[in-house]
């Protein structure tokens, strides 16, 4: 079995080193536009090629994300940024929007393409019309399960990535539309507030229950899973993490090129402590939705961000001046640059970084901060800055062996090999005899190592001189001359399989159809109701989305809209493993009078194939006329275009706005019941009604069930104009 690749985050030009030196296979990274990390430090144009180049000396991959929704008239710019990757000669670029495949295919042809998680890709009928658009690689959604992972790899000539470590969504990739609606800060967009991090209240069955972050799922970690992972197909491991620091990518990377080193060892304790120390939520997800789809346990009620290790607890605080002295009991030597947070009873009550410190005895500290811990308070270790500091101090040198040809009315000759890659440079300068003190080996040897802050070490030298005299300088231009060339060597053997172009009359088309958009105007309405239903009102075209997709309640439906004269059209589920594409399946060879489906994912598109009218509907995140023309020619008839977008669609008769009530500000795989109670699918404590609260806002949780429950997150008070 081929070892899957180890793919890295790469926020800014320290956590990339960080990737590298400890074996990233590849890194991801985005620009400065089109990236779902927009707050990270991130490239530029200027700068990408420098990044890529150091990665590629190692033998690492780049994939640049431009994996958010773009407008029409941010395509230029979008242009100029992938066109800076090309030149820059990154691997793949990782999309999320349709139209941005589309035009980067026209624009760029033999250009690397993989699906974004945030496209939604989780079962088999979506991965193959990823692999009909093009895609090379799909980053299939964190909430795909181990059945179709196996699914997609057998039926499919993708590539599969997947997300072993990091911070897991709680909705649905690419349907999280809290931020985006409530603060006008687009996750789709790359400035997620995160507003699922935030505490929650319930209300269900007439009771209350405290606020708690119901929304806040643990971290991911993977790590004792990756042999059946690999086994499954997946072939590349992906740690999330733009916006952690370069210790934490170090870290991580570490761990996880060690597991994979090992041979995917079972049990990973000793990783998984030192990945708790840079960054941890609290019960890590060690098996997410791999098994079933719905796991018992994925929201950590009590922490929202990262708590770290407990390493003691408080013995003493006193006021010292303008803030607290704090006693500390613990093992751990505390040392200035640590970071620490206090816990009463689970729940933080502060935190601090650790300044003047005081080494008292049998292991106790004295700290100072303007927190104020009670004494018996837990302390947690997170932050271990004697640990991050070793880990970010292992750099890594390409190491190379040269051989040393000095010899009397010759050039000076040099021969390095590194990474199988054999150059030769010699001097303009002719060797002379020496008439006094002879240069010796050693001292050339000592010229030819000053390799400096370049990217290689001389591991080994030869030389063959006789007895001759030759200028320190012109050992040094020749071995500066020798490691450019090599560098550029090994650079055009790392590139020689980066084959996009650029099509320039083809970028000059895309920029007159964009000038060329009529103002945007949409020709229909789709009237939303509360109950997640709808109505494309010029069409009498009924929308229909059962709670429970068995045949009794959809049957009922169905007959209610054809009492009316109306055309049922059956909303799929944004989400469905492939055991829930084959009850859909089932359902629609049940009613035969459902001929229509109003689809939110890419696996929709299947059912195009097979005759059924299609609605493109807004979980497909349309933001661009190009999008629009791709899902035309993926088979929709009509389109729902983004909630998101305000302006900037060109208008045709078959494309409509979402306006009403029920709209899905979140799509969730777990179950919020579980979180609350405790409890199992065995004993199931499902009672309708449930509401969740934030501040002055109501959010009613919705059940809908396939093969397995999912649930949706509405605002009750939203009203889509």
């Amino acid at each position: 079995m081929r070892r899957p690749e180890l793919l890295a985050p790469a926020g800014d030009f320290d956590s990339l080193k960080a990737a590298v030196y400890h074996g990233a296979n590849a890194v991801y990274l985005g620009l400065s536009n089109f990236n779902a990390r927009a707050s990270a430090a991130n490239f530029n144009k200027d700068t990408v090629r420098e990044a890529v180049k150091f990665a590629h000396l190692y033998g690492a991959k780049v994939y640049i994300a431009l994996n958010t929704l773009v407008k029409d008239a941010e395509v230029p710019v979008m242009l100029e940024l992938a066109e800076a990757g090309i030149h820059a000669k990154a691997d793949a670029f990782i999309v999320q929007d349709f139209g941005v495949v589309s035009v980067l295919k026209r624009c760029f042809p033999g250009i690397c393409l993989h699906a974004s998680t945030q496209m939604g890709i989780h079962n088999l009928y979506g991965a193959q019309i990823a692999e009909k658009l093009g895609l090379q690689r799909v980053v299939l959604s964190r909430e795909t399960t181990l059945a179709d992972i196996k699914e997609i790899k057998k039926n499919t000539n993708l590539e599969i990535e997947f997300f072993v470590q990091g911070a897991l969504c709680v909705a649905f990739s690419g349907n999280c539309y809290m931020s985006a609606l409530e603060c006008n800060n687009s996750g789709n967009r790359g400035k997620c507030l995160q507003l699922c991090r935030l505490p929650y209240g319930a209300e269900y069955d007439n009771r209350k229950q405290k606020e708690n972050y119901l929304l806040s799922p643990a971290d991911l970690c993977l790590i004792d899973r990756l042999e059946e992972l690999a086994e499954s197909g997946v072939c590349a491991f992906k740690i999330e993490g733009r916006l952690r620091r370069a210790a934490y990518v170090a870290e991580a990377v570490n761990c996880y090129r060690k597991a994979i080193d090992e041979g995917f060892p079972p049990q990973n304790d000793e990783k998984k402590e030192r990945l708790k120390k840079v960054f941890f939520r609290g019960d890590y997800l060690t098996r997410a939705y791999l098994d079933d789809g719905v796991p018992d346990r994925i929201i950590n009620k009590d922490n929202q961000n990262h708590i770290g290790v407990p390493i003691g607890e408080v013995t003493g605080v006193r006021p010292f001046k303008d803030i607290f002295e704090i006693e500390i009991a613990t093992n751990h030597p505390l040392v200035s640059g640590d970071g620490l947070k206090f816990f009463r009873n689970g729940r933080e009550v502060g935190s601090i970084g650790v300044g003047n410190t005081i080494a008292l005895t049998n292991g106790h500290y004295k700290v100072y901060g303007k927190v104020n811990p009670s004494p018996d308070a837990i302390v947690h270790l997170i932050r271990d800055k004697a640990s991050e500091d070793t880990i970010l101090a292992q750099i890594k040198k390409l190491p190379v062996t040269v051989k040393i040809t000095a010899l009397e009315a010759s050039s000076l000759e040099l021969t390095a090999c590194c990474k199988g890659i054999e150059v030769r440079e010699t001097s303009h300068y002719l060797v002379q005899r020496a008439e006094n003190a002879p240069i010796t080996p050693k001292e050339i040897i000592k010229q030819v190592s000053k390799t400096g802050d370049s990217v290689f070490s001389i591991a080994r030298a030869e030389v063959e001189a006789g007895q001759i005299f030759i200028p320190k300088s012109v050992i040094n231009e020749t071995r500066r001359n020798l490691l450019l060339k090599l560098e550029k060597s090994i650079l055009e053997n790392a590139e020689k399989s980066v084959t996009a172009s650029i099509n320039t009359l083809e970028i000059d088309r895309i920029k007159k159809e964009i000038v060329s958009c009529r103002n945007p105007v949409c020709e229909g309405v789709y009237e939303s109701f509360e109950n997640g239903e709808g109505k494309l009102t010029d069409e009498n075209i009924a929308v229909i989305y059962p709670s429970d997709f068995n045949g009794e309640e959809t049957a009922f439906a169905v007959k209610d809209v054809l009492e009316q004269r109306d055309t049922p059209c059956l909303r799929l589920p944004a989400m469905a493993s492939g055991e829930g594409v084959r009850i859909i399946e089932k359902l629609l060879q049940k009613n035969k009078e459902i001929k229509t489906l109003l689809i939110n994912n890419l696996y929709g598109f299947a059912f195009a194939e097979r005759g059924y009218q299609i609605i493109a509907g807004w979980g497909l995140n349309m933001y661009n006329h190009f999008a629009l023309q791709t899902v035309y020619g993926l088979g929709a008839e009509k389109a729902i275009k983004s909630v998101e977008l305000k302006d900037g669609l060109d208008s045709d008769n078959r494309l409509y706005q979402f306006c009403g009530k029920g709209f899905p500000l979140m799509t969730l795989a777990h179950c919020p019941y579980k979180t609350l109670h405790g409890n199992t699918c065995e004993k199931c404590s499902y009672i309708k009604g449930l509401k969740y609260t934030r501040n002055q806002k109501t959010y009613s949780v919705v059940r809908h069930k396939l093969d397995k429950c999912y649930f949706e997150i509405i605002d009750d008070k939203l009203n889509i104009e």
